[in-house]
């Protein structure tokens, strides 16, 4: 039976990293530091550099711009996946494209060209 101990030297005299723990049976490290902070953007608008965290421009207010996986929430600027329909932080629903409408049912995105769902059938509302 394997355990984690705090010996921080591996079977072939490497060490371990002062922050992680070793598995000496499988000489497996466990890193425990946190992750990197985000890295600083740049403002298009003002051009001030601003921290990973910050969502918005300390300087202009402009918002900071979203990877294209990604969407922001007009409600409370929360980054969210491009796969969630609403946000989920304050559960706004994600902005629809002008050429698509949202299913008020299952929220998949339609094309305007068709009048009920692709996903559920229902019919778009009005």
């Amino acid at each position: 039976m394997s355990s984690i101990t705090t010996d921080t030297t591996r079977p072939d005299g490497t060490s371990c990293p002062s922050n992680s723990s070793c598995d000496a049976k499988h000489c497996v490290c466990k890193d425990t530091s946190p992750p990197p902070p985000p890295s600083r953007w740049s403002c298009a608008k003002c051009t001030c550099e601003n921290s990973g965290y910050a969502s918005i421009c300390t300087v202009c207010y402009t918002r900071k711009p979203v990877p294209e996986n990604k969407w922001s929430c007009a409600k409370c600027t929360c980054e969210n996946s491009g796969y969630a329909s609403i946000c989920t932080v304050c559960y706004t629903r994600k902005p629809v494209p002008e050429d698509k409408w949202s299913c008020d049912t299952c929220t998949f995105e339609n094309s305007n060209t068709v009048f009920s769902c692709k996903l559920c059938d229902t019919v778009k509302s009005a």
